[in-house]
């Protein structure tokens, strides 16, 4: 009997541990992942300028890479790096074809940039969340106005292009440039949509502030992407 009675409470202890150590991985398995330091973005998408710039600068494109550390889950540092491809107003360009009596003139603008942003996640449900970032960095902004023109090329062989004979072949002639290496400030909010533990689908927008001389730049690039 004292035997029964013993082997029942050894089962009755071992059911209370398994279903402890169950409930207990269930716990961990239901909580929340663990923290993600390190992560990858790559993005892209539509870049319009805004402000004083907006007559003289056109709309272009933008693709962006950088890295990010998360101290906390709702608390990170990224470094990221963007490229600007940009237009030329087309009055801007009559006129100067004008000066140029009646020749085609085109024109493209450059703006890259390097910066430093610190970023607050929330999170809105398990799949979807957001972000407010902000920071500031180094800008660099290079617009040109080109005329078609006509060069000489020396001869030169290369191995994957082959030889060049040498002689005239088209080109293009710089009749305007401006350039500036400065700094600046963006500030914006976006959107994250978990696809899988190591992978996310994000849209952003930013508003960047670019110091120059003569009226401030003004961008409000779109990027969609992905994190990693």
């Amino acid at each position: 009997m004292r035997t029964s009675h013993y082997s029942l409470q050894v089962l009755i202890v071992s059911l209370a541990v398994a279903t402890g150590s169950a409930v207990a991985q269930a716990s961990l398995d239901l909580g929340d992942p663990p923290i993600k330091h390190w992560t990858l973005n790559l993005g892209g998408g539509y870049s319009p300028v805004v402000g004083g710039y907006n007559h003289t600068i056109t709309d272009g494109w933008d693709f962006t890479v950088g890295t990010g550390y998360n101290f906390t889950k709702k608390l990170g540092l990224n470094l990221e790096y963007m490229n600007n491809h940009l237009g030329v107003d087309n009055g801007v360009l009559q006129h100067f074809s004008n000066q140029f009596g009646g020749v085609a003139t085109d024109g493209t603008a450059n703006v890259w940039s390097v910066t430093l942003n610190p970023k607050w996640n929330f999170e809105i449900n398990r799949i979807v969340g957001g972000y407010f970032i902000g920071g500031g960095g180094y800008y660099h902004v290079r617009a040109t106005l080109t005329t078609p023109t006509v060069a000489y090329v020396p001869p030169y062989c290369d191995y994957y292009w082959g030889c060049w004979p040498g002689g005239l072949t088209n080109a293009d002639k710089i009749i305007g440039e401006h350039k500036d290496d400065t700094g600046g400030v963006n500030v914006g909010m976006g959107f994250t949509f978990n696809i899988n533990p190591d992978m996310q689908f994000y849209i952003e927008s930013r508003y960047h502030y670019i110091l120059m001389h003569g009226p401030d730049l003004q961008l409000l690039p779109l990027v969609a992407g992905f994190r990693f």
